[in-house]
């Protein structure tokens, strides 16, 4: 509830030195949408969410369907 993951996010590139450009986020849910906007390779798992999904780069039907994707 209290938790901001697009912050979380920029804190873990800050410390980890990557950009938005070295990330990926797999997310279902409208409370990812700040950390999805953080990474450049972004993935909406069913659509449940349509701001979400809208917001995404990729739609899949799983994770697993989001991990094959990054690694073509």
């Amino acid at each position: 509830r209290f938790a901001d993951k697009g912050v979380a996010l920029s804190d873990l590139q800050t410390r980890l030195m990557l950009t938005k450009f070295d990330t990926a986020c797999i997310g279902d849910s409208g409370n990812d949408l700040p950390m999805v906007r953080g990474s450049k390779y972004s993935f909406a798992v069913s659509a449940r969410c349509s701001s979400l999904a809208a917001a995404v780069t990729n739609n899949v039907s799983s994770a697993e369907e989001a991990f094959d994707a990054l690694l073509l």
